[in-house]
């Protein structure tokens, strides 16, 4: 070659070098050229994950493929990382322009997950386990017959139901136990596990007869204890009964004396006593906060234990007949037809407590700031931050139906409702658009409980069968 030639590819490679380094220096900084702005624009990235994983990533309806070959990216996340670089669940995907985009989630035997995702400059937009649920959900009856009640714990792992034969069972772990085989009561109700959920107590009336009687049911070995013959009080009108913090005793409301009794040696204690009638009460350490009827007056009261003699405050609540509800995180009241939200109060010197009155079916806490609550054709959170309360009571709609709501339950980022016989999966996101999944219809569902991995209870009838069903929703 001669030296001209030389010269000519020197210069030549050195002016490729000076055009394209600056374009391969951009790039590797998560710059890309934008034809509509006509400039290069900082990306950004998606992470995306889904449960179960390997499905299909579709953005603005072309499918993502994952990348193999020289790609630094790529090589680099299957070395590293558990997700793949492009391609199906769980994966990544660098270089988007900032904007919104339409998400899909596809993958074979499952309803299609979809979602508007924003991305912005220099910044990773995430969705974590995505859930999928099945286009045609595993349904099976375990067990055939008229159920007459169904009682989930606290936790939803067990299920105490009956079928009108006179059998009570126990559901635990997808298996069904036989507790008590001839039960000659009638109206069984109240339903009240312990804190273990190892024993549970209820009401039932012996037949042709008008009274209620207690019963405690040990869900381990099916005894069942008659609490009315043993503590014969029980049969008295007006009478409420709790579990104790202490396993071996029961907390009993007789009229205005509150009882602490050992169920096992039948030694009582009273250790709160009031004017009038206690309706029903919550204890926190060396405090108790109680509802009591006096006269034609309901109150809301809160007393010092080792102080009984004056109430820390006291309360007049318009309307009858309330209760607490359980909730570990809030104080809430209910009589059947609106609910009472008790919030403390900062301004209060005496701490009387700031009071919420809602019409509605049900309010269940969500988390340790918000309330899950349904009236019946609207779902909303509640914030219950003190902020939140000094201000107009503040309320977000996360659906609203043209068909009345029946029943709600929530776990982990879903909700489950129940509506004209179906079973839908509503996703709890309230800064985007919210998936929404019909998972099952049929003739008559009564009741359910939410999943506690895969599988929803509930009671009805399908294909002209009734009994208790399980329906298996995802993997």
């Amino acid at each position: 070659m001669s030296s001209k030639f030389h010269l000519f590819f020197l210069t030549l490679c050195i002016v490729i070098f000076v055009i394209f380094t600056p374009f391969i220096l951009l790039y590797a900084n998560g710059y890309k050229y934008d034809r509509e702005e006509k400039t290069f624009i900082k990306t950004g990235s998606l992470f995306i994950d889904s449960f179960p994983t390997g499905a299909s990533v579709i953005i603005n309806g072309q499918a993502q493929e994952g990348r193999y070959w020289l790609d630094f990216f790529s090589f680099f996340w299957r070395l590293f990382g558990s997700a793949t670089y492009g391609g199906n669940t769980p994966t990544i995907i660098n270089d988007i322009l900032p904007g919104k985009y339409q998400i899909e989630i596809v993958k074979q035997g499952f309803q299609v997950w979809r979602k508007e995702a924003t991305i912005l400059p220099n910044l990773t937009t995430r969705f974590k386990k995505i859930q999928l649920f099945f286009e045609e959900p595993e349904l099976q009856i375990i067990d055939q017959g008229e159920v007459s009640f169904f009682w989930p714990s606290p936790s939803k792992k067990k299920i105490i139901y009956g079928i009108k034969t006179g059998s009570i069972k126990l559901l635990e772990n997808n298996e069904i136990n036989l507790l008590i085989d001839n039960f000659n009561f009638s109206d069984p109700k109240d339903p009240i596990y312990d804190s273990d959920e190892k024993r549970f107590i209820f009401s039932a009336k012996p037949t042709g007869e008008k009274s209620k009687e207690y019963f405690l049911l040990n869900l381990e070995n099916g005894h069942l204890l008659n609490l009315s013959e043993l503590i014969p009080s029980l049969r008295r009108e007006g009478v409420k009964i709790k579990f104790d913090k202490d396993p071996q005793y029961l907390l009993i409301g007789l009229k205005g004396l509150l009882v602490r009794t050992d169920f096992s040696s039948k030694l009582r204690e009273a250790i709160f006593k009031v004017n009038g009638e206690l309706k029903d009460w919550l204890i926190n350490g060396n405090e108790i906060e109680i509802i009591r009827q006096e006269k034609n007056d309901l109150f809301f009261e809160k007393f010092s234990l080792t102080k009984p003699d004056q109430p820390i405050f006291s309360l007049k609540l318009k309307g009858g007949n309330y209760v607490f509800l359980s909730s570990p995180y809030f104080i809430l009241l209910s009589n059947g037809e609106s609910i009472i939200f008790v919030a403390s109060n900062p301004s209060s010197s005496n701490e009387e407590p700031l009071i919420f009155e809602l019409g509605g079916k049900k309010i269940v806490p969500f988390s340790k700031e918000e309330l899950l609550y349904f009236n019946d054709y609207e779902i909303q959170i509640l914030y219950a931050k003190q902020e939140a309360l000094l201000s107009p009571w503040q309320r977000e709609i996360i659906t609203r139906l043209s068909e009345p709501l029946e029943g709600v339950e929530f776990y982990g980022d879903w909700l489950y409702y129940l509506s004209s016989n179906k079973i839908i999966a509503l996703e709890v996101d309230l800064s985007s658009s919210k998936n929404q999944h019909l998972l099952f219809k049929a003739k008559e569902i009564k009741d359910f409980v939410a999943p506690i991995s895969n599988i929803i209870y509930f009671i009805g009838q399908v294909n002209g069968k009734s009994g208790l069903f399980s329906l298996k929703i995802k993997p």
